[in-house]
């Protein structure tokens, strides 16, 4: 089994990031009258579509409470390196940090984080908290997220994938939403007229795998696979499942795109489905509001959305995408209480509805329901539809890594570089070394 000790883990992030940053002293906020004294805190988070309504919610939670809340933008391409150093400093310069469910695992397992009920032993989730197979716990002894796991994160960027569709077009062509692959490709041939319609448009680039696993999971099969009774991990990208979804991904991906698909990642995706020139794609939740920007998008008020869909109905494998909110470990113990108090306000039912109102991508299934009921939030009902079936990313701390391979891999395959075949052997091949090298015990 695998044990990495702290100050191992803390050195080799130092010898991958660089410098560390100066700490901030904390300063105190006059309360709300009533209420408790609390130190002003400072979050780090990264620059999205979303952060407008993060700033909305923290203005309403300073007017109700009096505490004080410094919010710092930070681009997503640097996000990594600047939460690294401040988690090793010796004290930390943010309260709160944001993780992505892909790095998150490492700062778990190197306490770099704060366990929450280390803060509060009565801290728990109630029922209404999405907790996306476990992504905010982490069981040591496992070496992945699972339910025994202790809670060292609070989910606040709750996306994941549905499949946004022309309600007007598919309606008038007589076609029911899709729900299997093959009712999509039935779908995109039928609309494929280019150059002024596509049928179909995949990610290529920039993660391509995110579009893949949705496909992969719903098919059963898996990246990687943890058996609890021998503690041992399978790698599953060369099985016949995951050759069967390479072939649908290529599909999707190449048969009824425009000409530039090698170039095509999530923006691009947005941009054509947003111009009126492809009748569907699958992708983030955060995606929504852009079709309905009369600004930018051709089609307010003819996109709806859905679950994404499987092999057949009711197997459906949507991909999480979800973003947590930490807290430094390297904190005093007035800044982690301060943090923890904002974290529990940010998680209440009638908040969360109110950051969905904004335009945040709540994490809370009563929210979703609520919202659903508001025409104006129209994609709310495919998301609540869509948490049973959420599939999470890799639960590694390598996880990274893996992606990083896959992304060069799957690039050279849709490019026409490499076979399917041989692409996905070497997938095997160079996650099972990584997975080997970080101490796992692989199959």
């Amino acid at each position: 089994m695998r044990f990495v000790k702290k100050s191992v883990f803390i050195t080799m992030l130092l010898l991958t990031v660089g410098l560390m940053v100066f700490a901030r002293g904390s300063t105190e906020q006059v309360p709300a009258e009533g209420g408790e004294r609390l130190p002003a805190i400072s979050i780090l988070i990264n620059e999205s579509p979303w952060l407008d309504a993060f700033r909305k919610i923290v203005d309403v939670y300073e007017k109700e409470t009096g505490n004080e809340v410094e919010i710092v933008g930070n681009p997503y391409s640097a996000l990594l390196t600047r939460i690294t150093n401040t988690l090793t400093a010796p004290e930390s310069e943010f309260d709160i940090v944001i993780l992505d469910e892909v790095w998150s695992n490492q700062f778990y397992d190197g306490e770099l984080v704060a366990c929450l009920t280390d803060i509060d032993p009565d801290f728990a989730f109630d029922e209404g908290v999405i907790e996306y197979n476990w992504a905010t716990r982490w069981d040591h002894e496992l070496g992945t997220n699972a339910e025994s796991g202790k809670i060292y994160s609070v989910p606040i960027n709750g996306n994941m994938q549905i499949l946004y569709y022309r309600s007007d077009l598919l309606e008038e062509a007589g076609f029911e939403p899709p729900e299997t692959w093959d009712d999509v490709f039935r779908i995109a041939e039928y609309f494929y007229d280019p150059p002024n319609m596509y049928g179909m448009v995949g990610r290529a680039t920039g993660r391509p795998d995110f579009g893949l696993q949705a496909i992969l999971h719903s098919l059963g099969g898996y990246l990687l696979d943890y058996d609890t009774n021998d503690r041992t991990w399978d790698v599953g990208i060369n099985k016949p499942e995951a050759h069967e979804a390479l072939d649908i991904y290529l599909r999707l991906v190449k048969q009824y795109s425009p000409d530039d698909y090698t170039n095509f990642g999530q923006a691009q995706m947005i941009s054509l489905m947003q111009s009126g020139r492809v009748p569907m794609i699958y992708t983030v939740t955060a995606a929504a509001p852009n079709f309905d920007n009369p600004a930018v998008s051709s089609v307010a008020g003819l996109v709806n959305a859905t679950v994404v869909p499987g092999p057949r109905p009711g197997e459906h494998a949507p991909t999480t995408g979800i973003q947590p909110f930490a807290i430094p470990n390297n904190l005093p113990d007035d800044r982690k209480q301060a943090a923890l108090t904002f974290l529990e306000w940010v998680l209440q039912p009638e908040v969360q509805v109110q950051f969905g109102k904004f335009g945040g991508i709540v994490t809370r299934q009563d929210a979703w329901e609520t919202l659903a009921e508001d025409p104006k939030f129209w994609w709310a009902g495919a998301v609540a539809d869509s948490t049973p079936y959420a599939h999470g990313q890799i639960r590694v701390t390598v996880g990274g890594r893996i992606f990083s391979v896959l992304e060069t891999l799957l690039r050279s395959v849709v490019a026409g570089d490499t076979e399917p075949a041989e692409t996905l052997r070497r997938a095997e091949v160079e996650i099972h070394t990584i997975m080997e090298a970080a101490g796992y015990v692989v199959k």
